[in-house]
């Protein structure tokens, strides 16, 4: 491969759908989609679909339980 056909970056990060996000998190897919419309669950949309990585899943979890405690 030469340096011109070299990708800019790598993504190696588990990239989630809405249907995913909602069964790992155990709660509806309009919850998730709330959650993601409201900005307190960080994603973008593609072609009208919602993705998420794990990553900010896992760390919307820990964040709500911290965060529920401040409020």
């Amino acid at each position: 491969m030469s340096e011109s056909e070299k990708p800019i970056f790598y993504i190696q990060e588990e990239l989630l759908t809405l249907e995913s996000a909602a069964e790992l998190l155990k709660v509806s897919v309009n919850t998730v989609e709330r959650e993601l419309r409201e900005g307190r669950l960080k994603g973008f949309k593609r072609l009208k679909k919602w993705y998420l990585f794990k990553s900010d899943v896992f760390a919307y979890v820990r964040e709500g339980v911290s965060g529920k405690e401040k409020e």
